[in-house]
């Protein structure tokens, strides 16, 4: 499967539009002979080896081995839980914990929210570029995807599916504010200039279900989305594909660690120990998903990487 440089991709973002949507949320920027930035990565490769060796030599369980819903409920309804709208906040976001991330010549410590705002950013141009009437996120966590999303395509219907009570209960009760709160509207790729309804996000329906049986008719979407949400279901892969293109009519867009994308020997170290998503994109026509954009050209965590795979419906 061929994957396109960002500025080939057909997406129509550069490079700046995605590195100034993390910009608020990186701590220090380096360059690759920097003294930090090799002691920290050497130090994180110790610790990987560690943690993803130690249990096959001693026989003892990994600590993410099975990666179930009881697994994910452990995981996230604490994380969801603990998320408030200060972590949201641009100019906050620089306080919050880094971790190594590159680019092209671009090395730089950033918050796991600057990678989110940086997805979104992707995400917004997919269905700028389709223009879908109904949008579903499956595995939408908080529901900030869509809240955001709403608020610049008024005009779309969204919902989301979410598997953990503590992401439904953190939308749900986001939902009581009468607008779009200003930290949110900061956050929005575009920033708040880009927010053309503040109350649209109080129309998005948020479902409680299981990836592998979504609560939907088939074709009840014409844009099906998920963000580092298939990386959480490898024991369920198949089927979560396969609902995934029964409730879509027309497109799907996927930013997942492929395994196109983590080839090399430290990533699929760290997937195999997370136990994380191992499906290939040149899978995806299995599933009547042909992918038209294809691109891994874009910020990257250290040790994963995810692909953005835009396809439509055969």
């Amino acid at each position: 499967m061929q994957l396109s440089k960002l500025e080939d991709s057909g997406l129509g973002l550069s490079q700046s539009q995605l590195l100034n949507a993390m910009q608020p949320f990186v701590h220090g920027s380096f360059d690759g002979n920097d003294d930090e930035w090799n002691r920290e990565i050497t130090r994180r490769r110790k610790l990987l080896i560690k943690r993803a060796w130690r249990p096959l030599l001693f026989g003892t369980r990994r600590q993410y081995g099975g990666r179930d819903s009881a697994a994910i409920h452990g995981e996230y309804d604490s994380k969801w839980a603990g998320r408030t709208l200060e972590n949201y906040d641009t100019t906050k976001g620089h306080l919050q914990k880094a971790v190594p991330w590159i680019w092209h010549e671009h090395r730089f410590f950033a918050s796991a929210l600057g990678g989110a705002r940086m997805r979104l950013t992707l995400l917004s141009q997919a269905i700028a570029l389709t223009k879908p009437k109904r949008v579903l996120e499956i595995g939408c966590g908080t529901g900030m995807n869509l809240f955001v999303l709403a608020s610049q395509y008024p005009e779309t219907e969204f919902s989301g599916v979410e598997l953990t009570e503590g992401g439904c209960a953190f939308a749900k009760s986001f939902q009581e504010f009468e607008t779009l709160p200003d930290a949110i509207q900061g956050f929005a790729p575009g920033g708040p200039e880009s927010i053309r309804d503040t109350t649209a996000f109080r129309r998005v329906q948020i479902h409680q279900g299981d990836a592998s049986n979504l609560p939907f008719e088939d074709a009840a979407f014409d844009f099906v989305c998920t963000v580092l949400a298939l990386e959480q279901m490898e024991s369920l892969r198949h089927k979560a594909l396969s609902e995934l293109a029964r409730v879509t009519s027309d497109a799907a867009c996927m930013i997942e660690p492929f395994y196109e994308s983590n080839s090399g020997f430290w990533s699929r170290a760290y997937i195999s120990w997370r136990d994380y998503f191992r499906g290939k994109i040149e899978e995806l026509p299995r599933y009547g998903l042909a992918p038209e954009i294809v691109t891994e050209d874009m910020p990257q965590k250290h040790f994963e990487k995810a692909a953005m795979v835009l396809a439509r419906k055969r």
